[in-house]
């Protein structure tokens, strides 16, 4: 006797082990959010040992290994620490490690370099703003002692760019938002990449010292708008310039087109 297979049954046991994963892997996001409402919570705090894989297992209605599962993924957010031979904690939630995947991210995938400024234009303008408005004593004096370096016409390369880097950070900080000075810090390798295409250009140092005083002059006398136009004028110039520079080396083939207004005098 001839038994004819039903063609849809012809994947079977595949079919089967295809929907198990599928299900397995919709049960380990059920995991890991979870256990992250349990953090959000307050439930499981920053440094505080998690329970058992049986106890966060039967809290949740899940089974072990998908608990497994869902701690492997959360150690790989940062969110949880394994600490072999002592268990498994909640990390310190930090946001600059929380971010540290995004920075391996950007290293790997290296954005564009006009695409990293886009971004830079976008985001370091309001911080400037939120510094000018927000500043402590503290901040200022960090600002202006990150400015007098840059303000010393003349320095070799390297110490350009150190000084260009602290100057930059040190008035996104004093925006006081924690969340857009990790995004910024995420993009900080990239962004010396795109300083070192730039830092040597003709008339660029002189220029970037005076876009820079405009730039500290105006946080310094708390204008927020003033200091938002500053950082703006600043990094459009710049990437102009860079811009005009790579035609030059690469021609314009290499040089992607920007909606970025004209140079802006300073």
């Amino acid at each position: 006797m001839t038994v004819t297979r039903n063609p849809r049954d012809a994947d079977g046991p595949d079919k089967a082990a295809k929907f198990a994963r599928v299900t397995r892997r919709g049960a380990t996001a059920e995991a890991v959010a979870g256990i992250q409402d349990l953090i959000r919570g307050g439930k499981l705090k920053a440094g505080e040992r998690l329970p058992t894989e049986r106890e966060l297992a039967e809290a949740l209605g899940l089974s072990r290994p998908t608990v497994r599962e869902a701690i492997q993924a959360l150690a790989a957010m940062n969110i949880l620490d394994v600490r072999h031979g002592s268990g498994i904690f909640v990390a310190s939630l930090d946001l600059s490690t929380l971010l540290a995947p995004l920075w391996f991210a950007l290293e790997l995938t290296e954005p564009a370099f006009d695409q990293l400024y886009e971004v830079r234009i976008v985001l370091e303008p309001y911080a400037a703003q939120l510094a000018a408005a927000r500043a402590t004593p503290g901040d200022l004096a960090a600002i202006q002692d990150a400015f007098k370096p840059i303000s010393d016409v003349g320095l070799d390369r390297d110490t350009r760019l150190a000084a260009d880097v602290i100057l930059h950070r040190s008035i996104i900080e004093a925006s006081h938002n924690d969340l857009l000075v990790g995004v910024v810090a995420s993009l900080g390798v990239l962004a010396r990449k795109s300083r070192e295409l730039t830092v040597e250009l003709p008339d660029r140092e002189a220029q970037a010292v005076e876009e820079h005083r405009a730039l500290v002059d105006a946080i310094l006398r708390r204008d927020p708008e003033a200091a938002r136009h500053a950082m703006h004028r600043h990094l459009s110039n710049v990437y102009l310039d860079a811009q005009q520079h790579r035609t030059e080396m690469f021609g314009s083939g290499e040089v992607l087109g920007t909606s970025l207004p004209p140079r802006h005098a300073t």
